[in-house]
């Protein structure tokens, strides 16, 4: 099995490389951040495409061959370079970097942290899915009628704390999925979770405390 850990979590790594790499090039040249910026599609259609893969790998994962999962999760991490790189945009360079090792820092704590809990993934499961919603939920309410700064800053923080509580969630199901759909496979699909908690952290680390480009 640890050969099973430290594939996931080099994939993990792999996938936050090309996805840096990708937002530092996009948001090295002008006229790619011009064309995006300018452009509708260079929002709306990169979302389309991310929830697109989302829903591919979580429903097809034991149906996908390895080489599938393989393209549907690099390809999920490049086209999120497109949000690294707006991100860039607006932040200091700086500010993204500290974030960054941060998110990091603590991602990797509560990742050993929960190979020691004995949590019931099931009943876990369903509170984090539950409390997910309600973030999804709680921000189109709050643009549409609240208009509320203080309620956008305790959703990004109850945000972090439920994708805390995935990086354990993701780290249980490692393992039964293996014995489903075989360790390679595994790897990738848990990795693609975990890069999710990841980067949701990241982006809500940032919004809280990171210092915008004048």
């Amino acid at each position: 099995m640890k050969k099973l850990y430290s594939d996931t979590f080099r994939w993990l790594a792999i996938g936050l490389l090309v996805t840096f790499i990708a937002g530092i090039a996009i948001a090295s040249s002008k006229s790619a951040m011009m064309a995006l910026i300018s452009n509708p599609l260079g929002l709306y259609l990169p979302i389309i495409v991310q929830f697109g893969i989302c829903i591919a790998l979580s429903a097809f994962i034991r149906k996908l061959s390895y080489g599938g999962a393989v393209g549907l999760f690099l390809g999920y991490s490049l086209i999120t370079g497109i949000d690294i790189a707006f991100l860039l945009y607006v932040f200091e360079l700086s500010s993204v970097i500290m974030i960054f090792f941060v998110t990091a820092f603590v991602f990797g704590l509560i990742a050993f942290l929960g190979k020691f809990l004995d949590v019931d993934i099931t009943k876990l499961g369903t509170i984090l899915f539950v409390a997910l919603i309600g973030v999804i939920l709680v921000p189109i309410i709050n643009m549409l009628f609240i208009h509320s700064d203080n309620l956008s800053i305790l959703v990004s923080c109850i945000a972090i704390v439920i994708f805390l509580g995935y990086i354990i969630y993701d780290l249980k199901v490692v393992e039964p999925l293996s014995r489903e759909v075989g360790e390679e496979k595994a790897a990738i699909y848990c990795a693609f979770q975990l890069y999710l908690d990841f980067i949701n952290i990241f982006i809500r680390l940032l919004e809280l405390f990171g210092k915008r480009r004048d």
